[in-house]
């Protein structure tokens, strides 16, 4: 029996989370886990902000360890990335004096040689090999 309103507060929000399936995660698309490693003339790349963005999809992003490894979160603490053809962009986040260091060659960063990939469903590795 519902007798204060606390109780009935509870009672609706538990009822909302039944029927929307986690809070709202109903709407989330089927997704791939990406790992993968980037690394420049064969050197890893550390502390590089990763973003995979598929069509019709929210942006997936990671940041590279020192080893050049990521993983894409999707959401908090969702891993993956939604499944389809996406453009990958990638941002140096190490900064002198507020700006970029500009690790990242040019031709990757102004998009002249556009990244793409490829995310199937399950898991996966997904590598980017850039030269200067």
């Amino acid at each position: 029996m519902i007798r204060t309103p606390l109780q009935k507060t509870c009672l609706i929000f538990g009822l909302m989370a039944l029927t929307t399936g986690c809070w709202g995660t109903g709407d989330r698309p089927s997704l791939g886990y990406v790992t993968g490693t980037i690394t420049l003339d064969g050197q890893p790349m550390p502390d590089v902000h990763v973003v995979f963005k598929p069509d019709g999809a929210r942006s997936a992003f990671g940041i590279t360890n020192d080893d050049g490894a990521y993983e894409l979160i999707y959401l908090r603490d969702i891993r993956g990335c939604g499944i389809g053809t996406c453009r990958v962009s990638l941002q140096d986040t190490r900064t002198e004096y507020g700006r970029s260091r500009g690790r990242i060659p040019q031709k990757y960063a102004d998009r002249s040689e556009p990244l793409t990939a490829e995310v199937k469903g399950g898991k996966q590795v997904i590598d980017f090999e850039l030269s200067s």
